[in-house]
């Protein structure tokens, strides 16, 4: 059972040896801004839930961008789509509204995947 033979070989969690390892994971462009935002989101969920957009609306307004910037940022950051921004989600809605937008940088029609969380990527 524990043979060299490929009957069920692609099947076998353990692989074969010869075979390359798993391409590693990038990492997150957006790491330290992370633990730029880490005291807002301790505020904004003492818990660790995701936050509501109700309760989410106004630390992306405090940017002051237009509306149409806001609700970008928003579809952007919420990967999941489920109308709440869990921690890695907040962090990226932050940087879109709190220093991409003010740097006069245009928000992306989609998000560089170096900008999604390797545990958001597909």
């Amino acid at each position: 059972p524990f043979g060299d033979d490929d009957e069920g070989a692609a099947a076998n969690p353990f692989g074969d040896d010869d075979e390359a390892e798993a391409t590693p994971v990038a990492a997150w462009d957006l790491q330290p801004w992370a633990e730029h935002y880490q005291a807002e989101w301790e505020a904004a969920s003492p818990t660790g839930a995701p936050i509501p957009g109700a309760e989410a609306r106004p630390l992306l307004a405090a940017s002051e961008q237009p509306n149409k910037v806001l609700r970008k940022a928003w579809m952007l950051a919420d990967i999941d789509r489920d109308g709440a921004l869990d921690r890695e989600e907040f962090v990226i809605a932050m940087y879109l509204a709190h220093q991409l937008a003010p740097a006069g940088h245009e928000l992306p029609e989609e998000l560089p995947e170096s900008w999604i969380p390797p545990s958001k990527r597909t």
